[in-house]
């Protein structure tokens, strides 16, 4: 399983680009963490903004279309698309590989 972590700029964007993910069977299954506070730097100041999550999760053959598909979407200069490979049950995985077929 991998995991893709994205703040989006609010909970629309996030469901728009979750939906179409998971309708064009890049991911199995999208969680949204509403109201996230981000501070960050940039463009040289300290920014305070509010975001919405989304963690992705999809396979390993749909992981470049997934990310290129969020891109391609998203509102943002420089979506923040951040990945990881995890570990999950064998029932699970199988789900996974059965839907994303």
């Amino acid at each position: 399983m991998f995991m893709i972590y994205v703040p989006c700029a609010n909970r629309q964007e996030a469901e728009k680009i979750a939906g179409n993910l998971v309708e064009g069977k890049l991911a199995v299954c999208v969680n949204i963490l509403d109201k996230v506070t981000s501070v960050y730097r940039w463009q040289g100041k300290v920014e305070k903004q509010a975001e919405a999550v989304m963690i992705v999760k999809t396979v390993r053959k749909k992981l470049v279309q997934a990310v290129a598909a969020i891109k391609k979407q998203h509102s943002y200069e420089f979506p923040d698309i951040i990945y990881w490979e995890g570990k999950s049950s064998r029932e699970i995985d199988e789900w996974m590989n059965l839907e994303l077929t």
